[in-house]
């Protein structure tokens, strides 16, 4: 990548573990400074710790849970660079078994139906 992402400020969602955790991994070893979002306190707090990243509990199907995300990163760094919207969910069931509620779930988190 050379040095592309050196001194960006990125931001990822879904960062304390799977995916976004890798993500923010490459963004840090890159030079990156990162910030990373996630509904999981204990795993935000350990995922920050371990990649020497900012952590933001942030529930991505709220409106103002993110607002205040974005704030924050503008707080401590004036501006952000990269945004990965890494965050998701899935209920994995027979399509009998699910109800509206767990539909609604999935939709609100992963497409921010608020």
């Amino acid at each position: 990548m050379g040095d592309a992402l050196a001194e960006k400020v990125a931001v990822v969602t879904g960062g304390a573990s799977g995916i976004g955790y890798a993500v923010a991994q490459v963004f840090r070893r890159e030079g990156a400074e990162v910030v990373i979002a996630d509904v999981e306190h204990g795993a935000l707090d350990s995922a920050a710790e371990e990649l020497g990243a900012t952590g933001v509990v942030t529930d991505v199907s709220s409106a103002f849970a993110v607002r205040r995300l974005a704030d924050e990163v503008i707080r401590l760094h004036g501006r952000v660079d990269v945004v990965v919207n890494n965050a998701g969910v899935a209920r994995i069931a027979p399509f009998e078994e699910l109800s509206e509620e767990d539909f609604a779930w999935v939709l609100d988190v992963n497409l921010w139906r608020e």
